[in-house]
C-alpha cells in the first residue's frame, strides 16, 4: 500500500551564492534545531506532477540538513485514483458530487492506509493533498497521538471554490492535523479552523536539471529537432493534460493570434501522471483540435526536463491559461528562464506575474492573444519582462526559501 521513494544525494551547501547568504544561514540555524527529527511525506506518486517534483528536490536536502526523512507514495488501484481525480476536481468547484459508493471506497482506502503507518516512528507525518487526507481521521486516536507525533496537511490545488459536498467532508477529515498548510489564505476551506495554520508558497530548485539555465543556442537547437522552425515565432503552454489547464482555450487564443502575427507557432508540451486518469481523455480532445492545422505542436510525454526547458528558454512567450491554478510551477520555470508569462488571472498566477512587469495577466482567449502579439512585435518589452521575472523568482520562489518555511512551521508545532 506504501512504497518508499529512493531520495538522491544532494548537498545544501551547493546552494550557497544561489540565494541571499541571510537565507542560506538561517536555513541551517533552523535545520539544526531539528537536527534528527524522524519525518514522513506520504504523496500519491513519486513521478509526474509539481508534488513530486518538489519532494524530489526538497526531501534530499533536508535529510543532507540533518532531518532523518522518509518519503512514500501510495500503491492503489485505478478506481481509487478515479475516485481521487474527481475529488481533486470537486475540491476545486466542479459540480459533479462522488456517489455514496465511491466516497465509502475513498474512506475505505484511506483506513486501510492509516494501518500502515505506526505513528510512533515519526515526529511529523506530512501528508500531501486529497489522496491520502483521510488517513489521520480514520487512524484509532490512541494510536494518531499517543505518541505525540506531529501531523500536517499539505494542501497544493485551489481549493477557493470548492463543491459544498467535498468542501464538507475535508473540513471533516482534516479537523485532526495539528497544522495544515495552504499556497494562499484564500484557499482555507470554508468552516474549517485549523489548530495551526501556514502559508507558504511553492519554489523551484535552481540547481535541478529541468531549472539550470540553458544557453539559447543549444535551446533553439532542440526545439528545432521537435519540427519547430526557430526563425519564426513560438508561444508555448507546459502543462499536464488536464481541463483545468484548457489546453483547448489556448489554442483558440493561438488561432486569434495568427491573425496579427502570421506564421506563429504554438507547442502544448505536457506529460501524464500516473495519479489523473482524466489525462488521456484531455489529450485526446487536444488531439483532434490540432489534426490539420499546421504550427501547432502537441508534444505528449516526448520532452524530458531538457527538452522543457528549451522550450521555456526558446519561445518568444509562454502562455499559463489555467482555469484553475494552485500555484503553477511552470509559471516560475518559465519566468526563471527569463520569458515573459500570459496567464490567467486565477489562483497562484497572480502571486508570481505582476502585470505588466513580468508579463500579463488576462480572462480570456481574446485578451491573451492581444498580449501575445503585443509582445511578439515588442521583443524589447518582452526581454525587459522576462529580466524582470527571473530575479523575482530569484527573491522569493526558489527551494531554499521554501525549505525555511517549512521548518519554522514545523518547530512552530513542536513547541505546541
Amino acid at each position: 500500500m506504501l512504497k518508499r521513494v529512493e531520495l538522491k544525494e544532494r548537498r545544501f551547501e551547493e546552494y550557497r551564492g544561489q540565494v541571499p547568504d541571510a537565507l542560506f544561514s538561517e536555513v541551517r540555524q533552523l535545520a539544526g534545531k531539528l537536527k534528527g527529527a524522524r519525518v514522513l511525506h506520504v504523496n500519491a506518486t513519486s513521478a509526474g506532477g509539481g508534488v513530486a517534483e518538489i519532494l524530489r528536490s526538497e526531501l534530499p536536502l533536508l535529510q543532507d540538513l540533518g532531518l532523518a526523512v522518509s518519503w512514500q507514495v501510495l500503491e492503489p488501484q485505478v478506481d481509487f485514483f478515479t475516485v481521487t481525480k474527481q475529488i481533486h476536481n470537486g475540491l476545486q468547484g466542479d459540480a459533479k458530487n462522488l456517489s455514496p459508493q465511491q466516497w465509502q471506497l475513498y474512506e475505505d482506502y484511506n483506513r486501510e492506509l492509516a494501518g500502515h503507518i505506526d505513528a510512533a516512528q515519526w515526529d511529523f507525518i506530512k501528508i500531501h493533498d486529497p489522496q491520502p487526507a483521510a488517513a489521520l481521521e480514520m487512524m484509532p486516536i490512541r494510536q494518531a497521538k499517543v505518541t505525540g507525533t506531529k501531523w500536517i496537511w499539505r494542501c497544493h490545488i485551489d481549493s477557493k471554490h470548492a463543491n459544498p459536498s467535498y468542501r464538507d467532508r475535508f473540513v471533516r477529515y482534516l479537523a485532526p492535523y495539528d497544522g495544515l498548510v495552504f499556497t494562499m489564505r484564500k484557499y482555507l476551506l470554508e468552516g474549517l479552523e485549523p489548530k495551526k495554520l501556514a502559508v507558504i508558497p511553492m519554489a523551484i530548485d535552481p540547481l535541478a536539471d529541468k531549472n539550470r539555465l540553458m544557453d539559447p543556442i543549444v535551446a533553439r537547437e532542440i526545439v528545432r529537432r521537435f519540427g519547430i522552425d526557430p526563425d519564426r515565432p513560438l508561444v508555448c503552454q507546459v502543462s499536464r493534460f488536464d481541463p483545468w489547464k484548457d489546453p483547448l482555450g489556448v489554442i483558440e487564443a493561438w488561432t486569434l493570434a495568427r491573425r496579427e502575427v502570421p506564421g506563429l507557432q504554438l507547442a502544448l508540451v505536457g506529460d501524464s501522471s500516473s495519479d489523473d486518469p482524466e489525462g488521456a481523455v484531455v489529450l485526446e480532445r487536444v488531439s483532434q483540435a490540432a489534426e490539420g492545422k499546421a504550427d501547432l505542436f502537441v508534444l505528449a510525454d516526448r520532452a524530458d526536463d531538457r527538452a522543457v526547458r528549451a522550450f521555456q528558454t526558446h519561445a518568444d512567450v509562454i502562455i499559463q491559461k489555467s482555469l484553475r491554478e494552485g500555484f503553477g510551477l511552470t509559471v516560475t520555470e518559465a519566468l526563471w528562464a527569463g520569458r515573459p508569462v500570459i496567464g490567467t488571472d486565477v489562483g497562484g498566477i497572480p502571486l508570481q506575474v505582476e502585470d505588466g512587469r513580468s508579463g500579463y495577466l488576462i480572462s480570456g482567449p481574446a485578451e491573451a492573444a492581444k498580449r501575445t502579439a503585443e509582445l511578439i512585435k515588442n521583443p524589447q518589452r518582452a526581454a525587459a519582462m522576462g529580466r524582470y521575472g527571473h530575479d523575482s523568482v530569484k527573491a522569493k520562489f526558489l527551494t531554499p526559501r521554501l525549505i525555511r518555511d517549512d521548518l519554522k512551521f514545523m518547530l512552530e508545532l513542536a513547541e505546541r
